[in-house]
């Protein structure tokens, strides 16, 4: 399978990029990089303490608003590509997330004479996608890093370098896309608002704002976009994404269920 696949291109009328991710995670499993690592094979959710965060380490800030009022998301990427002739070919990708509440960690350090006592409460969101295992658990501290990812049943990684992880940063990518492109100014820029309404998701009701691209630009011969905003907030997120190019490719997002 093609790890990525190129949506709205870097052309001179956009400068969005919507990549369908199909994850492979048992390769990223079997073969992870260890820099930074410490590893156990037990599956307890219980850690020795919390690693240290780095400021590259803040990939979940972004989604933050979203694992705080949405406790569960399903969000399915797909994408026919044509681009290279021969016929279409499709590929399908469901991922989802599931909060599983917070977590307290304490760790010791000793200075010479001095003991000091750090306490870190991390919110653990487990990952899944439809068709494999394995699901991920990550541990986010409140700056949106990364400082802990439970490959269940596999194997557990802790240290500077567990945010760096394929098997998290997949996920963290996919429901990425979906506050990215809603502040995304150049998208919003090629669209025009076509309609607004109440919109049934899963078990939740929201406020969806559509969008669409009115006149057909080359490459794109019709581009679709639908917002939503978390309630009592400003925040907006991406429900749904769809663009389909000229030369017969298509490329879809969106949200299959989501719950408060």
């Amino acid at each position: 399978m093609n790890p990525a696949k190129a949506g709205l291109s870097t052309g001179s009328k956009s400068a969005v990029v919507l990549v369908l991710i199909v994850i492979v995670l048992a390769a990223a499993y079997l073969a992870p990089s260890k820099q930074g690592l410490t590893t156990t094979n037990s599956t307890s959710s219980q850690p020795s303490g919390p690693a240290s965060s780095s400021g590259a380490n803040t990939q979940a800030l972004a989604l933050l608003p979203l694992f705080g009022n949405f406790s569960q998301m399903q969000l399915q990427e797909s994408a026919v590509d044509n681009s290279q002739g021969g016929g279409p070919i499709p590929q399908v990708v469901t991922v989802s997330y599931l909060v599983l509440g917070k977590a307290t960690l304490s760790s010791t350090t000793r200075v010479s004479s001095t003991t000091r006592t750090d306490t870190t409460q991390y919110l653990k969101v487990e990952f899944s996608q439809a068709g494999v295992s394995s699901n991920v658990i990550a541990w986010i501290n409140p700056k949106g890093g990364v400082d802990r990812v439970d490959i269940l049943g596999v194997r557990n990684y802790t240290g500077s370098g567990a945010y760096t992880l394929p098997a998290v940063t997949t996920y963290l990518s996919a429901f990425g896309l979906i506050s990215a492109l809603a502040g995304n100014a150049t998208l919003i820029s090629m669209l025009s608002k076509t309609s607004e309404n109440m919109t049934t998701i899963g078990p939740s009701q929201l406020d969806v704002v559509t969008y669409h691209l009115v006149v057909p630009t080359q490459p794109y011969k019709s581009v679709t976009a639908k917002f939503a905003t978390i309630p009592g907030t400003s925040t907006r997120f991406l429900v749904y994404f769809d663009e389909k190019m000229t030369d017969g490719s298509e490329t879809t997002l969106q949200i299959l269920s989501i719950t408060k």
